[in-house]
């Protein structure tokens, strides 16, 4: 007897399946050091897309300002982003020399 391939499963039945393998992975015992770990992941996780939000939302009032400002003092040149200036730092060896002996 040929048998049947089996059916592919239906929307209805992919979507049990996926709430099923979610809920077997929730319900796993996990040890104390795990849980606070995954706490703090999902933690940092949000965060990190509360951030990415805010930095899109500054840029674009950023932009709003800049093109504000050029209009303001008759300028139509478009305004490019200034990168910080680099702080260097010297240490003085005589100085240093006199403070450590």
């Amino acid at each position: 007897m040929d048998q049947m391939p089996p059916r592919p499963a239906t929307p209805g039945e992919t979507l049990l399946m996926r709430q099923n393998t979610v809920l077997f992975q929730e319900n796993c015992v996990r040890s104390q050091n795990e849980q606070a770990l995954n706490a703090a992941w999902k933690s940092a996780v949000e965060e990190i897309s509360n951030l990415s939000t805010l930095i899109t939302t500054l840029q674009a009032q950023m932009q709003e300002l800049r093109s504000e400002i050029a209009a303001f003092t008759g300028e139509n040149v478009q305004v490019e982003q200034q990168e910080p200036a680099s702080t260097e730092y010297y240490t003085d060896e005589e100085e240093l020399a006199k403070e450590t002996e």
